[in-house]
């Protein structure tokens, strides 16, 4: 029911990028959030079919520092629903 109901909401974001039924500024505001959670949802979707982790393997410094805390975050996130 839980993957349901995200689907449903993801769906939803998904269409938010098109409407103009909220006036400007809001609109913008909406938008570039719903467009940030697309981001998300496609990084959740490339870590459950393991591309991020290999992508994530020729990571070095800094930046490969960065995507372990993010991943082991998710993961984490992932583990609590």
């Amino acid at each position: 029911m839980i993957e349901e109901r995200y689907d449903l909401a993801i769906g939803r974001i998904g269409r938010i990028g098109g409407e103009e039924s909220v006036k400007l500024p809001f609109r913008k505001f909406f938008q570039k959030t719903a467009s940030f959670l697309l981001m998300i949802d496609e990084l959740k979707k490339e870590i459950e079919s393991g591309i991020f982790q290999s992508w994530k393997r020729g990571m070095t410094g800094c930046t490969g520092t960065f995507c372990r805390i993010i991943t082991v975050q998710a993961t984490e996130i992932r583990f609590l629903r």
